[in-house]
């Protein structure tokens, strides 16, 4: 692979906004390390039991709402000395995220982020499941990527109702450190059914999607992280903890899981687009320990994450219902209309167009004697202060973007000259001290849309690239220059990949 060098303009406005949170620490999630504790490992040897449907929150029953309420209950009521409790379950994903001063290699910025969070669900999973006695319960997931309709529900960009109101006493899904309120709503463009879309048709290969052992996943820095800071986001620096705000604390809140396991669904979108692809070896060999549902210190492997349905035995409903089409309906259409018919037996008539729209037509780019099918953009050694959010637009050949223009740009990250937006959440607590020097380098591959990619190859390279730091409300959408920060990288280059 060639790198081509950005010699144009590369505007370079650095910041971020500050998290922190607004309400003490229920008593049964006390601040104290998140170091595992010891036991014997065994390997993971695949699950035995039925397959387990996970459904969008929004299609559960009320017994089925009822009975998730209680799970969590259960493991907040689970005493200290249980490996299994609430807090040593949210500490798993501090200490794989590199918080409490760990040396474990951090499973965010790089291809472990899709298959780690993937066996850490499956482990909360199976031990609620084990807490209400019902060896097929199976965790929703929150479909932010849903479009709003009579057929699918509604509301998908606020907070689901069930996680809302009362406390942490009266319901288990409550967390007080969330920044919103029932009204608070996400921005489409971040994580709707368009963004989603373009997410996955830009993204086309294994290491586009998945990330490489030192490249992000294509879904961290952008809906993951947008969701993150949408939930936990603050200004104030001087408390504490902050939950879904900070990688070290996420994982305290609840909604975190029906996040992640949206996160962990569109790994499924992407196999119904693109196939199973040829998992690497390393890929697959990557390992952590979990504490399981039997209190059993347990290794897994990616390999497990990527034979889902054998090893781990849970699938996914689509966020809408299927609607049955007569036979005899579908004749007469026939004989009505002549030409194709590619529906069936059933339609699926979801907004959600990522999981109906064919794979994009490719072509073959050449940029200075390099070809591929995509142009990428690379953004190298991105470092932020380990304690501080990052919310950079990235512009290419739009050299007079500011955030003045940004906060009034309502376009879809990957549909034209805004060709990402990276979310980087604070992986320590604001005002931690994560200043002493920045945190994870991180590495980004930004696959150009069809468009821009055809453009940068006229210029054979020749782009300029603007990076623009927005800050983001809790209702969802940029509104201004936030306060600069300390944040470096390398200079830009293009390849063709």
């Amino acid at each position: 692979m060639k790198r081509t060098l950005v010699p144009g303009l590369l505007s370079l406005l650095i910041a971020a906004e500050v998290l922190a949170q607004g309400c003490p620490p229920p008593s049964n999630i006390p601040v104290g390390s998140c170091a595992p504790k010891s036991g014997i490992i065994s390997n993971f040897t695949g699950d035995t039991g039925a397959m387990r449907v996970r459904k969008s929150i929004y299609r559960l029953s009320a017994a089925e709402v009822t009975e998730l309420k209680l799970a969590f209950k259960k493991l907040r009521e689970l005493p200290s000395s249980d490996p299994r409790t609430w807090l040593a379950q949210a500490n798993v994903h501090c200490w794989y995220c590199a918080g409490d001063g760990t040396n474990v290699p951090d499973v965010h910025p790089n291809w472990a982020f899709l298959p780690w969070h993937r066996v850490y669900l499956y482990n909360l999973e199976k031990t609620l499941g084990k807490l209400v006695n019902n060896p097929n319960f199976a965790l929703p997931y929150w479909d932010w990527n849903t479009g709003d309709s009579a057929l699918c529900g509604t509301s998908h960009l606020k907070v689901p109702a069930p996680y809302m109101g009362g406390d942490a006493t009266t319901n288990s899904l409550f967390d007080c450190y969330r920044n919103v309120s029932t009204s608070s709503t996400m921005d489409p463009a971040r994580v709707g059914p368009a963004r989603i879309a373009t997410l996955l048709n830009n993204n086309n290969t294994f290491d586009l999607f998945f990330g490489t052992a030192s490249t992000s996943s294509a879904v961290s820095p952008g809906p993951h992280g947008y969701v993150h800071l949408f939930v936990g986001n603050s200004t104030n620096i001087n408390v504490a903890k902050q939950d879904m705000g900070v990688l070290e604390t996420a994982a305290r809140d609840p909604l975190f899981w029906a996040h992640h396991a949206n996160i962990d669904r569109l790994w499924e979108l992407w196999i119904a687009k693109y196939g199973t692809p040829t998992y690497p070896q390393a890929f697959k060999d990557q390992n952590w320990v979990f504490w399981n549902q039997n209190t059993v210190r347990t290794r897994m492997k990616a390999s497990d994450a990527t034979d889902r349905a054998t090893r781990l035995k849970y699938r996914y409903d689509p966020p809408c219902p299927l609607i049955l089409v007569n036979p005899n309906i579908l004749a007469q259409v026939i004989t009505l209309t002549p030409g194709p018919l590619t529906v069936r037996t059933a339609v699926v008539p979801s907004p959600e167009s990522a999981e109906m729209e064919p794979p994009r037509e490719t072509r073959e780019f050449n940029i200075n004697g390099d070809t591929g099918k995509n142009v990428v953009l690379h953004l190298e050694d991105v470092e932020v202060p380990a304690d501080e959010s990052a919310i950079l637009r990235v512009y290419v050949n739009q050299p007079d973007a500011t955030a003045e223009s940004a906060a009034a740009d309502d376009s879809v990250p990957g549909t034209g000259r805004l060709v990402e937006e990276l979310f980087i959440v604070p992986a320590k607590t604001p005002g931690s001290g994560g200043h002493e020097g920045h945190g994870h380098k991180l590495h980004f591959k930004i696959a150009l849309p069809p468009d821009i990619a055809a453009e940068v190859e006229r210029a054979k390279g020749d782009v300029a690239v603007t990076i623009v730091p927005v800050s983001v409300s809790v209702l969802g959408g940029p509104e201004s220059a936030p306060a600069a920060v300390n944040v470096r990288m390398k200079k830009p280059y293009i390849s063709v990949d």
